[in-house]
């Protein structure tokens, strides 16, 4: 199946009228997800090993078998999503006129006029696009997510947080796509008032 086109393109326009963005599509990737799962597996093997568990002596600074085990309990969790992303099929992400879906949030469409801002937010590896609600509530996630909405919104990362990682797109690729469709979302994001703004 050929890959869809960039979300920079733009389809012609009809009677003369503006070009139409082309839709932005992801779909699960296998190979990248086999790769972010070996390393969050080194990662968890990094923090058993640091909590004494595998392994030589490990650091014996105060702490650092918590913080290891910390750090197991994270990868360990980051690779178990990987896997779930890989099992998952069809369109993961989408972004057209009608709004914006995440699958791995949930299936229902966000339409653009329940999106307040948008903002890039993380560091490599793992940025993300995060995106502002007007009314969360709205468009609550899956179940299995409910308990790190509010983990996500204190550390900086909004309403809903979505990453390309483990998808045949990049996030610079959904990023225009959410330009060519909403560009006046990433500017609402840089005002105070905005729960995406950067202090």
């Amino acid at each position: 199946m050929a890959k869809p086109s960039s979300p920079s393109s733009f389809r012609p326009a009809r009677h003369g009228g503006a070009p139409t963005p082309t839709p932005f599509v992801a779909h699960a990737s296998p190979w990248r997800a086999a790769l972010c799962t070996l390393g969050a597996l080194g990662g968890a093997l990094l923090g058993l090993w640091q909590a004494g568990v595998v392994g030589a002596a490990p650091p014996t600074y105060p702490g650092a078998a918590a913080v290891g085990w910390a750090g197991a309990v994270l990868f360990a969790t980051a690779a178990g999503f990987s896997v779930a992303a890989a099992c998952r099929r069809g369109v993961v992400i989408r972004v057209d006129a009608d709004g914006i879906t995440a699958c791995a949030w949930s299936r229902r469409p966000i339409p653009w006029a329940a999106v307040a801002g948008a903002a890039v937010r993380g560091d490599w590896p793992q940025r993300t696009l995060s995106l502002e609600l007007v009314d969360p509530a709205a468009y609550p996630p899956d179940g299995r997510w409910l308990r790190w909405v509010n983990r996500w919104r204190l550390a900086g990362y909004g309403d809903l947080p979505i990453v390309t990682g483990v998808t045949d797109r990049s996030l610079a690729e959904l990023v225009a796509a959410v330009r060519a469709f909403a560009p006046d979302r990433f500017e609402a994001a840089r005002r105070p008032t905005s729960r995406l703004y950067a202090r």
